[in-house]
């Protein structure tokens, strides 16, 4: 709560299940940076929210102050994402949001029913605005001026579907992180989304690099930036790239 420096998260495990709000994180409500958190595991599950207080599982590293989050490191064989989980950097204040680096031996799936809720699942780095009771409950006073972290995933199957994404966000006045995929097949389906936006400060960069990329069904890959920033730039590698069904790069 103080000056002093949040400790890491680390873990070794065969399994790893976060369900029903499930929760592992490092944090900080202080001058102190939080902690890194990271995680070894053969398979890793992350699903469901806590319904009564609407938390979603989550892998995550957050500031709620001044101090910066920290990074998140996941290596294991398989990721599946599903019903508004989360890996998550945060920033709730001037403090920055963490690097987030998610490497799967085999593959990863982020997906979500189409009643999604507010959450979506997502691997993600984000600066955001907090609601009137996140504001309340954690005290917060900062104002949110802190720069979103970046977000590289390695994997030799990807799929993000059903409204899911990897993303970087800031809702504030400061930066995007960049999102960096890396990928043998990449599939972008009923949309799905890499995106990368800002409200005020200047858009991050989205990079691919696969063999194949498939979009359908009002999937995207886009950068944005409002107000006075500049929009980030998109860098495709992917010999064979297909988009169908109103599906964007933009």
């Amino acid at each position: 709560l103080g000056a002093g420096r949040a400790g890491d998260v680390e873990i070794s495990t065969s399994q790893l299940r976060l369900l029903n709000g499930g929760n592992i994180s490092s944090g900080t409500f202080g001058q102190g940076n939080a902690g890194n958190v990271t995680v070894n595991a053969d398979a890793i599950e992350i699903a469901g929210v806590l319904p009564f207080i609407a938390s979603s599982s989550v892998l995550g590293a957050s500031t709620f102050s001044s101090g910066n989050a920290g990074n998140i490191t996941v290596n294991t064989r398989t990721l599946p994402i599903r019903q508004n989980g989360g890996v998550v950097t945060s920033s709730f204040g001037s403090g920055s949001s963490g690097q987030l680096t998610v490497n799967a031996s085999e593959s990863i799936s982020i997906s979500d029913p189409e009643t999604a809720s507010n959450f979506g699942s997502r691997i993600d780095s984000a600066a955001l605005v907090p609601t009137p009771f996140l504001r309340q409950l954690f005290r917060i006073r900062e104002p949110l001026t802190g720069n979103a972290g970046s977000v590289t995933v390695n994997t030799p199957t990807l799929n993000v579907t059903n409204g899911a994404r990897i993303s970087v966000t800031n809702q504030g006045t400061g930066n995007a992180g960049t999102v960096s995929v890396n990928a043998n097949q990449i599939r972008l389906d009923q949309n799905g989304e890499f995106s990368a936006a800002t409200r005020s400060g200047e858009g991050g960069n989205i990079s691919v690099t696969a063999n194949v990329l498939l979009l359908r069904s009002n999937s995207d890959i886009s950068t944005e930036a409002r107000g006075r920033g500049n929009g980030g730039n998109i860098t495709l590698n992917i010999p064979f790239l297909i988009g169908l069904d109103n599906s964007d790069i933009i």
